[in-house]
């Protein structure tokens, strides 16, 4: 069993070598190679946090805004961040995307399948998927 957050079988272009994450794409990995890089250039205005990429303050901004613009169109509940509204539509659809290559449970999002895979560290798979 791959310990969790290490490479798992993916390709030797998506493992960072600094901190063994994996990521789905090289691109995705250049995009997590400046937070290696202490610089942080973008700065919210409202709190002064800091990011390494203007795409993550944009997206933190949402929380000081309270804006959320998408609307699941089976039951009108809203989301400030589209992965959020996709997670939540796969209730509705009941879809399970992420599958586990062990034991073949499926789930909604990628941070439920992390966290059922970190469960095969510990064998305490139930391959009662969420």
């Amino acid at each position: 069993v791959a310990p969790f957050g290490s490479s798992g079988g993916l390709p030797p272009s998506s493992v960072c070598t600094m901190c063994n994450k994996t990521f789905i794409s090289s691109a995705h990995l250049n995009l997590h190679l400046a937070s290696h890089n202490k610089e942080r250039k973008f700065r919210c205005s409202t709190c002064g946090k800091y990011f390494h990429q203007s795409s993550h303050l944009m997206a933190h901004k949402i929380i000081h805004s309270g804006d959320r613009p998408f609307k699941c169109p089976d039951c009108g509940k809203t989301f400030g961040r589209k992965a959020g509204l996709l997670a939540h539509v796969r209730l509705h659809t009941g879809e399970r995307p992420y599958k586990c290559e062990q034991c073949g449970a499926g789930f909604r999002s990628l941070p439920l399948l992390l966290a059922h895979k970190y469960k095969h560290e510990f064998n305490n798979c139930t391959v009662n998927a969420i």
